[in-house]
């Protein structure tokens, strides 16, 4: 709303688990505060606006989730698939050829096939 934080506001900020913004007011009266304690509502009082903008977009990114970035080393070739014994089992082996850019031991890799992901993972040598 506009002008003070009332005892009202706190209320609805309580029951939506929310954060008051103030700009540019003065601080709660004595028994807002008590009601702010009670309620466990956090109260954000800015001066300056842009101090406030910054405050908000801060918190609205921190709700964001992650961006996963995906680095393109390079782009290989599968040209023949082998099936190897190993301890436990069998293990599927893409003989491939590098086409663009660099292949790492440590990297992880992404095959696909007509866009479609069939694996992801590390490489294992």
């Amino acid at each position: 709303g506009v002008g003070p934080v009332t005892e009202s506001d706190v209320q609805l900020a309580a029951a939506y688990h929310a954060v008051i913004y103030s700009f540019n007011l003065r601080p709660p009266s004595s028994a807002v505060r008590k009601t702010l304690k009670a309620a466990a509502v956090e109260v954000v009082e800015h001066k300056v606006i842009y101090h406030l903008l910054d405050h908000v977009t801060e918190r609205l990114l921190d709700l964001l989730p992650p961006v996963e970035e995906v680095d393109d080393l390079g782009t290989a070739q599968v040209l023949q698939v082998f099936k190897m014994k190993v301890k436990g089992g069998q293990e599927v082996v893409a003989g491939s050829r590098v086409l663009r850019g660099m292949c790492s031991s440590d990297a992880l890799i992404r095959v696909e096939r007509s866009g479609e992901e069939l694996f992801e993972g590390k490489i294992a040598s």
